[in-house]
């Protein structure tokens, strides 16, 4: 599997725990599986090369991991049963939308636009 880069299995009904140590290997861009009835926790590191990560409205429980790789686009986990801080983004240039309403998340989210556009103030 080192050589996959897309899964892409949202809206499956697909059940179960996912098997996070031959998901989250190789090359992987892409991981596309919100919309199912998983369930388990998350894996608390995201490989680099991971541009799309949506695992919302599912079961998983737990943390989010503490940071996003750098090339993350979109960080989607919302409808879930997590808990825990907020990731920190401000490594995460090019993160264009994240969403992680509907769970016990605690913290702020602080993105690096943000930071910038108060220091011009």
């Amino acid at each position: 599997m080192e050589h996959l880069t897309h899964i892409s299995l949202g809206s499956n009904l697909l059940t179960g725990v996912v098997p996070w140590d031959t998901v989250i290997a190789g090359k992987l861009k892409a991981l596309l599986l919100g919309n199912n009835m998983l369930q388990g926790t998350l894996q608390p590191h995201l490989p680099l090369s991971l541009e799309h990560y949506v695992v919302a409205d599912n079961r998983f429980e737990g943390k989010l991991p503490l940071t996003l790789p750098s090339q993350i686009k979109t960080f989607i986990v919302h409808q879930n049963l997590l808990s825990g801080p907020l990731p920190n983004v401000s490594g995460a240039l090019r993160l264009q939308a994240i969403t992680a309403h509907e769970n016990s998340l605690t913290g702020g989210l602080h993105l690096p636009v943000a930071e910038a556009m108060v220091a011009e103030c």
